[in-house]
């Protein structure tokens, strides 16, 4: 998803705009990618990377680019039935150990 992610948002067919343009075009095709995969009727996996567990970078575009990342990886997250986070070879079901709101149900 990362790699689909930054070519959507910095790519030949990037759009021109501010930043929260650019990422309102990146939502809405990772929206139609949801919808599709939702309609095939298959099981869908997508690996993505986790850019937000370290420091905050310095510079604009690499701040960018991680908030970003961030973002599309919580709106996969909650479209998806299971979520895991692998580290070390071990995946944790993300989803199963989530807090739950009560008005969430």
């Amino acid at each position: 998803l990362t790699i689909y992610m930054c070519n959507l948002f910095y790519g030949k067919e990037a759009p021109e705009g501010s930043f929260l343009e650019r990422c309102e075009f990146v939502f809405g095709e990772i929206d139609k990618l949801l919808a599709t995969a939702k309609a095939c009727g298959k099981r869908v996996v997508f690996v993505t990377n986790e850019v937000g567990s370290g420091i905050v970078p310095e510079n604009q575009m690499a701040r960018e680019y991680r908030d970003l990342a961030g973002w599309v990886n919580q709106r996969v997250a909650a479209a998806a039935d299971k979520v895991f986070y692998c580290v070390a070879g071990q995946a944790v079901d993300v989803k199963k150990l989530a807090f739950k709101f009560e008005d969430e149900e």
